[in-house]
């Protein structure tokens, strides 16, 4: 058998930043899970799986997604709960010309410990084929059920955020969405102004839908993301929406796109975020010399933290937490903030107890931090 290489087929150090984000999520989700009594099956899919493994030996998500299955099972005594991996790809491989991707992914997860109560299904549909069937199947998922759904597609024509909200109307769902952003940014404009662009009426629907025939902000590419960030957010109805923006070079960015309902799931994303870049937890970047956010919105969440708690009678030590984590921050960063403000701000017990610190990451203390008069 010849594998043949080139560029095409080859995982890019983008999308290994992506799968690694994917992978760190998915451990935790599986150890989340393996504590609730009250869950009795796991749902993953993966719609658009790729090659599996690539040409340089890199691993592809759905074979790092079946290696966290076999570490958690494990790592938690020979346990794991119920799962059913939906796993799909329609294409060809370009590894091996001639095989389908699907064949070549079965292939390789033969060759990884598949726990017995894990059932791997493997499919070779159509998008538009594939996502009527996970709709109905995630629809109908009762409460002690979940499910996390990973939609990586090679560019953005084939999804429909009509179609992600209806998806998402099941509380027992998680959904990441891959995105590439530069391009989306560069043609939004002439796709939403141009009637002669063509090849733009993809972009063009996507955006009407999403931004109900409002235009998104487009003077800067991270400007562009924040705004698809908050408009999921209400499109989606759920302010637990995040993204985590990977940058190849100055003209190729990425976003991967977190939607969940569950405010632990959303922290516990923020976290993953966090591990993969713990200098800002914003995204991944390629270069150093390539800033992936500007310092202006780095230091925002300051002002917008001492705003927070000034102009109110004070904020709890949960509410101060939560704050941070749905501006993308752990209470390690916040607690950076309040010790910059210590001769600026009291420190009230709510819960009687003598008062040592914040508490940011302590659920069992009640306090209330506000402004020192």
């Amino acid at each position: 058998m010849t594998i043949s290489t080139n560029a095409q087929n080859v995982m890019l150090d983008h999308s290994k930043a992506k799968v690694e984000l994917y992978k760190r999520y998915l451990s935790i989700y599986l150890n989340i899970l393996s504590k609730a009594d009250f869950v009795s099956k796991v749902f993953l899919y993966d719609l658009f799986a790729g090659e599996g493994k690539y040409a340089n030996n890199e691993l592809g998500s759905p074979i790092e997604a079946m290696n966290s299955i076999k570490n958690h099972y494990f790592a938690n005594g020979k346990k794991i709960k119920d799962i059913k991996f939906h796993i799909n790809d329609s294409g060809i491989s370009k590894i091996e010309p001639g095989k389908k991707k699907i064949d070549r992914i079965g292939e390789l997860i033969s060759e990884i410990f598949t726990p017995p109560n894990v059932k791997v299904v493997l499919t070779s549909l159509e998008y538009s084929d594939i996502y009527p069937e996970v709709e109905k199947e995630v629809r109908s998922l009762k409460a002690h059920e979940k499910a996390l759904v990973f939609i990586d597609p090679f560019g953005y024509k084939e999804i429909k955020p009509i179609e992600l909200r209806s998806l998402f109307l099941s509380k027992s769902v998680e959904i990441l969405l891959f995105l590439p952003i530069s391009f989306m940014h560069g043609f939004s404009e002439k796709a939403l102004n141009d009637e002669d662009y063509t090849e733009g009426k993809a972009l063009e629907l996507f955006l009407r839908d999403l931004f109900m025939n409002k235009p998104p902000q487009i003077t800067s590419v991270h400007k562009y993301i924040f705004d698809l960030k908050c408009q999921f957010q209400n499109f989606l109805g759920s302010k637990y929406v995040d993204s985590f923006s990977i940058q190849r070079d100055k003209s190729n960015v990425f976003s991967l796109f977190f939607f969940t309902h569950s405010k632990l799931g959303f922290q516990k994303m923020i976290e993953a975020k966090w591990s993969v870049d713990n200098e800002r937890g914003k995204g991944f970047r390629l270069s150093n010399d390539l800033p992936l956010f500007s310092e202006v919105e780095i230091d925002d969440y300051e002002t917008k933290l001492k705003n927070f708690i000034f102009e109110s009678d004070g904020k709890t030590n949960e509410e101060i937490r939560d704050y941070g984590y749905e501006n993308s921050f752990l209470p390690k960063h916040s607690n950076q903030i309040l010790k910059k403000l210590e001769n600026e701000i009291e420190i009230v017990s709510i819960d009687g107890k003598d008062i040592k610190g914040t508490y940011l990451t302590n659920k069992s203390r009640q306090v209330l931090i506000k402004r020192k008069i």
